[in-house]
């Protein structure tokens, strides 16, 4: 082995890292992108409207934390969201000072349309694992995610 290569635990054929984010992308550049684009939607414009409809009444700045992106990244996407109707921002009744972010009655129908085209695109990848098998690596990608998550490096 090269000296000079990096040494993981399981070996450079098995890097795990490596892996995971070129399952990603082919699964995001090749399907998910790909069939939201058909209902004019990007991924992240569609995770965004997930989390609003999760979270409903976050502000632009709790919204970005989720997505360890800073508040004027978020913004034009979230204006873009709103001009389309999908969101509304309105004052929290709270903090006058702050915008509390919804979905729009378009803005959840238009997710659920969206919901049953990732549900497709699942069961299509993911269709001949049986249930155990999904549930244990959901369950172990959810471990990886708050590892990460409470690890997270400012960047």
């Amino acid at each position: 082995m090269d000296n000079t290569a990096v040494k993981l635990k399981h070996g450079p054929a098995r890097n795990t890292t490596y892996l995971l984010a070129q399952t990603t992308n082919i699964i995001r550049n090749s399907w998910i992108d790909p069939a939201l684009k058909q209902h004019g939607l990007t991924s992240l414009q569609y995770t965004v409207l997930s989390v609003i409809k999760r979270y409903s009444g976050l502000s632009s700045a709790e919204l970005s934390r989720h997505f360890f992106v800073t508040p004027q990244t978020m913004g034009p996407i979230l204006t873009q969201l709103e001009k389309r109707g999908l969101i509304v921002r309105e004052p929290n009744t709270e903090n006058r000072r702050l915008l509390a972010i919804s979905l729009t009655d378009e803005g959840g129908r238009h997710l659920e349309t969206c919901n049953h085209v990732i549900a497709d695109i699942e069961q299509e990848i993911f269709g001949e694992l049986d249930d155990d098998t999904l549930q244990h690596f959901r369950e172990t990608l959810q471990r990886i995610y708050r590892r990460a998550q409470d690890n997270h490096r400012p960047r």
